[in-house]
């Protein structure tokens, strides 16, 4: 499924408010000082460029109101690793385990998928 930049589809008609829910409008997060859930930076772009700074400030979750099969592109285009977690409560699926609470690393230079596949279950591409 191809996802369009909310800023594009205003301009070819979408109301503001359409285009926030189709859309993936990039933006750059910095990364906030966490080891779980808590006190992560939250992710609200589908479309977001992680900015982990150093390691004592690159965690990164998702929100809980994340809809359901609703992709997240993530690039993290800085030489620190950072981390995604799923929000509290949920299961992420991914490398072959199944964690309650869980993370994925993103490495420097590198990009991830992330979709919640069902209610509180997410996995990674």
């Amino acid at each position: 499924m191809a996802v369009a930049d909310g800023n594009d589809l205003i301009g070819v008609g979408f109301a503001p408010e359409q285009a926030g829910l189709v859309g993936a409008v990039p933006n750059k997060l910095n990364g906030a000082a966490a080891t779980a859930q808590t006190g992560a930076a939250l992710i609200i772009s589908r479309n977001t460029e992680l900015n982990p700074a150093a390691v004592t400030t690159n965690s990164f979750v998702f929100p809980t109101t994340a809809k359901l099969f609703n992709p997240y592109f993530l690039v993290n285009s800085s030489a620190t690793p950072g981390f995604v977690w799923v929000p509290s409560g949920h299961t992420l699926v991914s490398g072959g385990a199944t964690t309650a609470n869980g993370s994925v690393s993103v490495g420097a230079s590198a990009s991830l998928i992330m979709w919640q596949y069902k209610s509180k279950f997410w996995t990674s591409k």
